[in-house]
């Protein structure tokens, strides 16, 4: 996933790894959660990416890690839905004081 970052900061990469739930018949809703495959722990030993070849990525993208990212889909209507969103990530802004990375965020 790319993400856009306004000028001058660079845009940022991750690479993530996720699965979904279906909960559309109990809760009415999806669920999605991911996380970087940098926040597996030993992600070369991991069955799921034993024969993984992880993607080219453009050298000029600074890494960012999602510790986590999930969403929860609703449907609201035939073209309409609601999603809500929670997610820890570490955009590398080191030299931004927290503040202005959490309003940036939003």
């Amino acid at each position: 996933m790319e993400f856009g970052f306004p000028f001058p900061l660079a845009n940022r990469v991750a690479l993530a790894y996720g699965f979904g739930a279906n909960r559309l018949n109990r809760n009415g809703s999806i669920l999605v959660v991911s996380k970087s495959l940098e926040m597996i722990d030993d992600v070369e030993n991991h069955p799921y990416f034993r024969n993984f070849e992880r993607p080219k990525v453009n050298p000029k993208l600074v890494p960012l890690y999602l510790h986590y990212y999930g969403h929860e889909i609703t449907p609201i209507g035939p073209n309409e839905l609601s999603m809500r969103s929670v997610m820890l990530v570490d955009p590398q802004l080191e030299n931004i004081p927290e503040g202005l990375k959490n309003w940036g965020m939003k």
